[in-house]
């Protein structure tokens, strides 16, 4: 049975690039290992040495969650969708690359910062042929939001599906510093999966807000990634 699988975030280096494949199979495990036979080593990106789903990998079949029914064991439906989706989370030199973020968005950002208080705020910036387009709160479902953040897996799903209805592609994954500097934090670096987006953070330290953006590279999972700062213009 052919299904579709999406991956995007830095899954995508792991099948050449694309970030959608179809696969086969009547598992989620039998999907995997049809794309492992024509991408060597993707299924070591999603599955630890145990035989689990890595736990910063989300995985959807349709809109259940894969761990819930069953993990790996889990039935694909025939045309079903699976998405994989590494988790947006964190925690507290060459030239500068420029980046435009218009000044609603910075706007939205502190705004969502500044209502969220001691908490760190999180969220996505989708945009159109580059061009930022708005922002997407989601809710920060971190066990410590004061120090860290995790966008809820199933908003997130919902926001990669808004994306595409709306024909937009994913450009920055944004969160607050509430007491800190603006900086990615050892956590923000090995926490991050999607080194195609730009990472905003905006920190309300002195009460005036300081927005920054970074590129964090594409690094081995779970390592404290390589770091550097984008000039912001309007």
């Amino acid at each position: 049975m052919a299904v579709t699988v999406r991956l995007p975030g830095a899954l995508r280096d792991s099948v050449g690039g694309e970030n959608k494949v179809t696969a086969s199979g009547r598992t989620l495990d039998e999907v995997f290992a049809d794309i492992e036979r024509r991408h060597p080593g993707f299924r070591s990106r999603v599955v630890d040495d145990e035989g689990r789903l890595r736990t910063y990998v989300n995985v959807y079949i349709g809109d259940a969650d894969a761990r819930a029914i069953g993990g790996l064991a889990a039935q694909v439906p025939a045309d079903a969708e699976v998405m994989v989706i590494p988790a947006m989370a964190g925690g507290a030199t060459a030239a500068a690359e420029r980046v435009a973020i218009p000044a609603a968005i910075a706007e939205a950002v502190v705004r969502h910062a500044r209502e969220q208080g001691t908490l760190e705020c999180c969220g996505l910036i989708p945009a159109r042929g580059g061009v930022p387009t708005r922002t997407i709160r989601c809710a920060n479902a971190a066990t410590a939001p004061a120090v860290r953040y995790r966008i809820d897996p199933r908003e997130q799903l919902a926001a990669f599906r808004s994306m595409d209805a709306a024909g937009e592609e994913l450009f920055g994954i944004y969160h607050s510093h509430p007491a800190s500097v603006p900086f990615p934090s050892p956590t923000d670096r090995m926490e991050a999966y999607y080194p195609e987006a730009v990472y905003v953070l905006v920190s309300l330290r002195s009460g005036a807000p300081e927005l920054r953006a970074f590129r964090i590279a594409a690094d081995a999972p779970g390592s404290e990634k390589a770091v550097r700062e984008l000039a912001i213009t309007p």
